[in-house]
């Protein structure tokens, strides 16, 4: 994670949102710094995460503390109050099977890796309703492009055409990405829902459930708040 610069551009003219008050140092871009054919702009300073690694750091915090992974099935609470006390429920779309929420649904997102040509800064663009989305994010000798949001599809494997698209997105952005070389494709699956859902019950044999999924594309700006009301909801207990 670091703090990097970047602007976030539009076709019109429209307020910012609210979460730009958060953020000490947003300006309105100068007309040289937006890209060609965009009028409207804003130039700010906010973390980025290079995901691959954050997750590794993550799961380091965790072995340090004490704790292990495991990896396994379980098919009820029934079989995880068996292991443990206290549970928190964040199976993402696999809440659909688990608690029966067919609430959860998957938007599929795909992005593409190239090789960074020099790139420092990030770049986002307001494509509105549109699922093509657009956005440039270097990470060291890499860049992350964006991308899709394709609403209730479960296919994890790359779909060339959208490659070949976020490609051309991209590289009519910063023309300086035209024809780099291509790294990796990643797919994944954002855990969507109407609502987050975050609750609290009493599960078999007295065990402690804490249920925390559905956050969509929002899973590390939510990820402390979220944590922090599990905790609370652990140390408080389950009253219902």
């Amino acid at each position: 994670m670091r703090l990097a610069t970047g602007i976030d551009v539009s076709n019109s003219d429209h307020d910012p949102p609210d979460w730009f008050a958060l953020i000490p140092d947003v300006r309105r871009c100068a007309p040289d710094e937006l890209p060609p054919g965009y009028r409207n702009g804003h130039h700010y300073t906010v973390p980025l995460i290079d995901m691959p690694t954050h997750l590794a750091y993550l799961a380091r915090r965790l072995e340090l503390a004490g704790g292990d992974i495991t990896i396994g099935r379980v098919d009820s609470f029934g079989d995880a109050s068996r292991l443990a006390p206290v549970i928190i429920n964040c199976t993402g779309l696999g809440a659909r099977a688990l608690v029966d929420d067919r609430e959860v649904f998957p938007i599929r997102g795909q992005h593409v890796v190239v090789r960074n040509p020099g790139l420092t800064d990030f770049v986002e663009v307001d494509t509105g309703d549109s699922l093509d989305l657009i956005a440039i994010y270097p990470h060291g000798d890499r860049v992350v492009f964006g991308g899709t949001a394709d609403p209730h599809v479960w296919s994890r494997y790359p779909d060339p055409v959208a490659t070949t698209k976020i490609l051309e997105r991209c590289s009519r952005v910063e023309p300086r990405l035209k024809d780099v070389e291509v790294l990796e494709v990643r797919v994944g699956l954002r855990p969507t829902r109407s609502a987050i859902r975050l609750t609290a019950e009493l599960g078999p044999a007295g065990a402690v459930i804490v249920h925390n999924y559905g956050h969509g594309g929002a899973g590390v700006s939510l990820s402390w708040g979220c944590a922090a009301s599990v905790a609370e909801l652990v140390e408080r207990g389950v009253s219902i």
